[in-house]
């Protein structure tokens, strides 16, 4: 053991050569040694060499092994994805301590490895023989639990019944836990019979073994609540808010059982109302001395707002008195404009001036007292007063911008700000630099001038480097600077915030798109490596966090951890990085044809393929798809104020976010990903952007495009809002997405009408039939090419960069089209076809040669075009502090950070240029050697 510690010291510190000159040395020393093979294991994966790693397990752990090292084998192989190795070994072990003081700990290990192995009749018949072997109820429970979670997995009627026959007797004939009975109550909901369930948790046994009276009530309100025992959950729902602690959940609650209440009993409607509004005084009056509870005052505006939405009332006047008595009361709290931001869609426009002026005054009212306490109340009205009122000039954005700076720096004089504050603490004026910005986009979006955008960043910057762990300014200035190119200090700053664990399924959405969209490779790839090894991680142990709910007896929180396994399995965010990345990679490093055949051999396309088959995108006769399967986990909650939408400049491809409409006031946050679809059709485009990667596959692998997924890719564009039409104008977005798919098309139609003209016996009907088919793919394949050139040069400044991106992606595919068409048509028509067929034939060989000779000429165009564009990213748009210069004196940096920001603009941009343009140079190469 002393040799096997000095490997791990080593290992420690990083020592990696005396760590494996101690471990060969220790292997050779003793090669029958598990402690041996596992520490040379162990030293395999600190290196990442994990097929060595899998080849050496697979050689060396096949039977028992020391039981000491047991744990070490079982993480190993969780690394290492070998469930079913791992369950030999467990099961070898098992056999080989049986009879010895290890026995209860080496079946336990079994049970768990069947655990992470997912086989929940194993569980089951394995539970059952440890109860036979050890007597012992914690086997009862184990194996009532895995039955339980198998009758729901095959939805057994027989089981069911079976399960619920084993617990009730359990509850009658042994001692019980809190968790034995949340189990079974979760159980009995699930399959349909909460009533059940409330015998146990609202009877003696529920009563005696729940510790803490509101967690059993919350049960037992849930059960009563999906058996729809109305009068049963009200007396619950009252004795929750007057005796327990302060729980918004506990009004919405009441408030819900009175709605559902009323749509059997209209005439109890009022009485109900009456009791909750009685509830309400009284928790709002309080106990002498004690804080002011938030709920309350929540629950009147909550109740307001049904009665308005019924029609039971139409005055918003009494909504506008009971936002302002909140305001009074909590108007200095962070929460206080979250709290409001629900409730004021309900006031109508033309009172805005008046609820506005109310607030106001409240806020005059601390003017003189308690400077912190008076810039909180002016940061949540200032809040309150952008979502009601919006500027409609840009010199009234400016304006605001102006005064909200003025109020940031005026909040940085208050003793413990400024300089004198933690770096880790938020600015008591954060939340005015944050408006400040947003009136500066305001101002962008009313002018498309980005020079108040650039502005924006300035002063973000400079807010930044007061309050460096202020999320708010963080995100906000990751979004302005990606929208600006500013890839590299995009991911500078996302490096800083330290995302880890789920946030990395919740959060990379905010910044991928635009380091997409301006190809920063390096920057994608690390987010990707990141999103991918939480999931990763996440996957390898959640099987052990569900073993450990048996270890600990905590059978709650088992449908918790799967609930959060399925969702991460669904994840958009992780199909996103499978599809993005192969995109990113064929970008990058697909030269050739072979180069690109290697990504694609090597990407998740069976994944990527699978996902668009449970969503119902490809149809398949043995798999039914799943409604909802895509699960979006991003976070747009911490959008606040939100509304940075490039309404005028579409980006392809790309990601992009458009309006939440579901917010009912005017502060928005982001949405989606892609543009020129609809909202809620990302999912859509998405699935478009996995349908190329086939397509292409198809293409260069299979030699032959799959006609279905060709089809499948017509309703995707369909669904996705895509339209386009050969007598009229089309945006970007839409002729971006024909191209692709009228050249895939057109491929399907050539291989069609190349197997007539070569068949044996002569069909002229048929020939004809599959010549006008594929004359009407080329020419609307043509018009669509035509179409994108003018559109992606359509004019010269840097913006337009994302839009030469998307196109240089789509221009990929029509290479390897046009490679694939000239080859397979035939080099002349057979004499025995008929003239008109052989006309027919020379026509749409001229026009394929047309596409040939046009495509070629489209690769000259754009990479010429980059080339003119190249320049302009030196000359930035032109720039000043503007309308802020009367700061320039109180923010020294000002001049210091404008070049600092400029430049990483310029550099970046420069950058993504300069890969498109040897993108499209190797690209070039390969149309150059198709010919006809």
């Amino acid at each position: 053991m002393n040799q096997v510690r000095k490997v791990y010291e080593a290992l420690a510190t990083d020592s990696l050569n005396s760590a494996t000159k101690k471990s060969m040395l220790l292997l050779k020393e003793h090669p029958n040694s598990d402690w041996a093979k596992v520490v040379w294991v162990d030293l395999l994966l600190h290196q990442n060499k994990l097929e060595e790693a899998s080849v050496f397990v697979d050689k060396n752990f096949t039977g028992a092994v020391d039981f000491q090292v047991l744990s070490r084998i079982t993480r190993m192989c969780k690394k290492l994805g070998k469930d079913d190795q791992l369950v030999a070994i467990c099961k070898a072990t098992w056999a080989a301590n049986q009879n010895t003081r290890n026995a209860h700990q080496a079946g336990q290990e079994l049970f768990a490895a069947y655990v992470r192995h997912g086989n929940l009749t194993l569980q089951k018949q394995f539970a059952a023989e440890l109860g036979k072997k050890f007597k012992e109820d914690l086997y009862a429970v184990w194996n009532m639990v895995a039955t339980a979670l198998g009758a729901l997995q095959d939805n057994n009627a027989m089981f069911f019944q079976l399960t619920t026959m084993m617990f009730k007797r359990h509850f009658q004939e042994k001692t019980t836990n809190e968790q034995e009975v949340f189990f079974y109550c979760w159980f009995m909901k699930q399959i349909g019979k909460p009533a059940d369930a409330l015998e146990i948790i609202d009877g003696e046994v529920g009563k005696k073994v729940v510790k803490i009276e509101y967690q059993r009530l919350e049960k037992v309100l849930e059960l009563h609540v999906a058996a729809k025992n109305w009068g049963a959950a009200l007396p619950i729902l009252e004795d929750l808010i007057k005796n327990h602690m302060d729980d918004w959940k506990w009004y919405e609650g009441y408030l819900n059982v009175i709605d559902e209440v009323s749509k059997i009993e209209p005439e109890k409607r009022q009485e109900l109302i009456t009791i909750i509004t009685n509830l309400i005084d009284e928790k709002k009056a309080g106990k002498e001395g004690a804080l002011k509870e938030r709920n309350p005052y929540l629950a009147c505006l909550e109740l307001e707002k049904r009665l308005l939405r019924e029609g039971s009332t139409t005055s918003a006047e009494k909504m506008e008195a009971l936002c302002v008595a909140y305001f009074q009361e909590f108007g200095s709290k962070p929460c206080c404009y979250h709290d409001l931001l629900p409730y004021l869609s309900q006031i109508p426009k033309e009172r805005f001036t008046e609820f506005l002026n109310s607030l106001n005054t409240v806020v005059s009212g601390h003017e003189g007292g308690n400077k912190k306490k008076h810039f909180d109340f002016q940061s949540s009205y200032f809040q309150i007063r952008r979502c009601l009122v919006k500027p409609s000039t840009a010199e009234e954005a400016v304006k605001e911008a102006t005064t909200f700076l003025k109020l940031h720096l005026d909040a940085e004089t208050l003793p413990g700000e400024g300089k004198d504050r933690r770096p880790t603490e938020r600015g008591v004026g954060d939340t005015f630099s944050v408006l400040s910005a947003h009136y500066l986009i305001d101002a962008w979006s009313l002018t498309n001038d980005r020079s108040f955008l650039i502005t924006a960043t300035i002063l973000l910057e400079y807010c930044l480097k007061q309050s460096p762990t202020n999320f708010q300014i963080q995100i906000l200035l990751m979004r302005v600077s990606g929208h600006l190119g500013s890839v590299q200090r995009v991911y500078e700053i996302f490096d800083t915030m330290d995302i880890r664990n789920i946030l990395c399924d919740t959060v990379p959405h905010l910044v991928l798109p635009d380091i997409l969209r301006y190809l920063g490779y390096m920057e994608a790839t690390k987010i990707f490596r990141l999103v991918e090894k939480v999931h990763f991680d996440h996957e390898s142990k959640m099987s052990g966090y569900i073993a450990n709910c048996y270890f600990n007896a905590a059978y709650a929180q088992i449908d918790e951890f799967s609930s959060f396994k399925t969702r991460l399995d669904r994840s958009t965010q992780m199909y996103i990085d499978q599809c993005e990345s192969t995109h990113l990679q064929i970008m990058q490093k697909g030269v050739s044809k072979e180069s690109i055949v290697k990504i694609l051999e090597s990407a998740p396309l069976k994944s990527i393929s699978d996902v668009l088959v449970k969503t119902g995108a490809i149809p398949s006769p043995t798999v039914t798809p799943i409604e909802g399967f895509l699960r979006d986990n991003q976070d747009w909650v911490v959008m606040d104020q939100w509304d940075l939408t490039p309404r005028k400049e579409r980006n392809g491809w790309l990601w992009k976010g458009l309006m939440d409409e579901e917010a009912t006031t005017s502060a928005h946050c982001q949405k989606s990903y892609y543009p020129g679809a609809p909202k809620n059709k990302h999912h859509e485009v998405l699935k478009i952007r996995s349908l190329q990667l086939l397509l292409i596959r198809d293409l260069l692998v299979k030699d032959e495009v799959d006609s279905a997924h060709v089809t499948a890719y017509e309703k995707i564009l369909a669904a996705a809002g895509y339209q386009f039409d050969k007598n009229s104008e089309n945006d970007f977005d839409s002729t971006n997405a024909f191209a692709v798919y009228f050249g895939y098309s057109a491929s399907v139609a050539v291989k069609e009408f190349t197997t007539n003209m070569k068949a044996e016996k002569v069909d002229t009907p048929a020939i004809l039939a599959s010549a006008e088919v594929l004359e009407a793919a080329l020419s609307s394949w043509s018009y669509a090419l035509t179409q994108l050139q003018k559109l992606a040069t359509s004019e010269t400044d840097p913006k337009i960069i994302p839009r030469l991106v998307a196109t240089s992606q789509s221009l990929l595919h029509v290479i390897f089209l046009l490679s694939q068409q000239v080859t397979i048509i035939p080099k002349s028509a057979k004499k025995s076809l008929t003239q008109e067929t052989k006309d027919k034939f020379m026509e749409l060989k001229q026009s394929l040669k047309s596409i040939l000779v046009f495509a070629k000429e489209f690769l000259v165009v754009i990479t010429g075009h980059v080339e003119q564009v190249i320049p302009k990213t030196a000359a930035l748009e032109a720039t000043t502090f503007a309308p802020l210069l009367e700061f320039n004196e109180i923010i020294p940096d000002v001049e210091k950070v404008r070049a600092t920001t400029e430049e990483g603009i310029k550099s970046s941009r420069k950058l993504a240029l300069t890969r498109l343009q040897d993108f499209l140079k190797e690209r070039s190469k390969l149309l150059q050697t198709v010919k006809l």
